[in-house]
């Protein structure tokens, strides 16, 4: 099955204009706007569901890595109550447009051979998603596909919502003076059923004549260029994820806490085991070596706090190991992706919210970390105001100092241009000393929030 394999790029443009498709069907769109995901994250929703789909065919979608790839995809549907129709007609759009537009503008058609693979790739795919009713042929996909759009196609608010939501993100990857020329050269491709039910005015006629025959040009162009090897699947650039993602890392937060039903033709012992066999591996953690800790030779497996005056026992809490801490940075990983999507104003009232939060309960948080270290009320009081002044500064000026600046480049190179740009790192882990639980740990770790980057935080005695 190469059917992109000579065709890669047309491949997935046609994909994303089939992505526009599915908000046509006001019964679809609507979830989409109750989710708010294209909203409030909407480069992430367009990345995740992009390399969900890369997951499940990179190794092949009978490998362990696909099947697990496929049960993810299975638990972020099992949250809603989604008509067999619905799911038959986003597959379908899968399998049509990507050969439509190969047809229309790729610099060849798909051979029957090619079209047959793609079919039998979605045949799979709904499959391995318990649809039922898929068609075996490509001739069945594209006539469950044009009758159903028929019968569903239909103006709604939501469709419009969701589909400028999705536009944003499209036309965010160029310059911002060209993101409304991208936009109206994206419709311009767009078939009239589908703009009188997204809620988009047709384009002017010479533009609608131009951006085709352009389209076209550039497909001559390249008919005529020497054949490039490209590998495919081809790896998607993700925006969201510029330094790689795992499957724990797509899909929204609560996801992540639902467990995953094994496929149709699997058993429960079989997702059991193919499951351990297919998830990441836990980063690599040591384990603390019992003679560091009180009470050697015996196995540790809680954390006693006692009151350096008194030695009376004031708390107890659990040893983590290894996958507990692998565990942990996976839900974070998760949630830098959310977090780094967020406007920079979001990130700043979320820190501005933080701080008041913390100042309501100053005196709580000084009097726990006083008995916990020992050191007098007061201190324990400045080392939590220091905090509040990190988180104060970080809110109203991490943003000037993180944003991209230009740089000089030298007197060799003064023709050309150098910027400065911060970018998120993914999960920071910080290690802070136990008798200041407070400022060592927060301070170094507030100024990255508002750029995108969460931490973890471990204390050490």
């Amino acid at each position: 099955m190469d059917h992109p394999l000579r065709v890669p790029r047309d491949y997935l443009q046609g994909t994303s204009v089939a992505f526009l498709r599915d908000y046509g069907v006001p019964r679809i769109s609507r979830l989409l706007d109750r989710t708010q995901e294209f909203e409030r994250a909407g480069q992430k929703r367009y990345d995740d569901t992009v390399l969900i789909s890369y997951e499940m065919v990179r190794e092949g979608m009978d490998s362990e890595h696909g099947r697990a790839a496929a049960r993810h995809l299975n638990r972020i549907h099992g949250r809603y109550r989604i008509p067999n129709e619905d799911f038959l007609y986003v597959l379908a759009t899968t399998v049509v447009g990507p050969k439509r537009w190969i047809d229309r503008f790729g610099w060849r058609r798909l051979c029957e051979q090619e079209t047959e693979s793609l079919a039998l790739v979605g045949r799979r795919m709904g499959e391995m998603m318990d649809i039922e009713g898929v068609p075996d042929t490509y001739a069945g996909f594209e006539r469950l596909h044009d009758d159903y759009e028929r019968e569903m196609f239909a103006y709604d608010p939501a469709n419009r919502r969701v589909a400028a939501a999705t536009l944003r993100v499209l036309t965010s990857w160029y310059p911002a003076p060209l993101r409304g020329a991208a936009a109206r050269l994206s419709l311009a491709v767009l078939d009239e059923p589908l703009l009188t039910a997204l809620g988009f005015r047709p384009q002017p006629r010479p533009l609608r004549v131009a951006v085709p025959r352009v389209l076209r040009a550039r497909a001559a162009l390249i008919r005529l260029l020497p054949a490039r090897p490209e590998r495919f699947p081809r790896k998607p650039r993700a925006r969201t994820y510029p330094f790689g993602w795992t499957l724990d890392d797509l899909g929204p937060h609560w996801a992540h806490s639902r467990p995953p039903a094994p496929l149709p033709d699997e058993s429960p012992s079989d997702h059991v085991a193919g499951t351990a066999r297919s998830s990441a591996p836990p980063l690599p953690v040591r384990r603390p070596d019992d003679r560091h800790h009180p009470g050697h030779g015996t196995t540790r497996r809680d954390l006693h706090h006692v009151l350096p005056a008194t030695g009376e026992p004031i708390a107890e809490h659990p040893v983590n190991g290894p996958e507990e801490v692998s565990r942990a940075v996976s839900r974070a990983r998760s949630a830098q992706a959310d977090w780094a999507a967020l406007p920079a104003s979001r990130r700043r009232d979320h820190l501005l919210r933080w701080k008041k939060a913390l100042a309501t309960g100053l005196d709580a948080v000084a009097r726990t970390i006083s008995e916990e270290t020992g050191k007098p009320a007061g201190d324990a009081a400045l080392e939590v105001v220091l905090t509040l002044e990190h988180l104060a500064w970080a809110a109203r000026n991490a943003e000037r100092v993180l944003r991209r600046r230009k740089v000089g480049t030298g007197l060799f190179t003064v023709h050309q241009r150098a910027s400065l740009v911060h970018r998120p790192l993914g999960v920071v882990g910080v290690i802070g000393p136990w008798n200041y639980p407070s400022t060592p740990r927060w301070a170094p770790s507030v100024t990255p929030w508002p750029r995108g980057t969460p931490w973890s935080s471990n204390r050490r005695s």
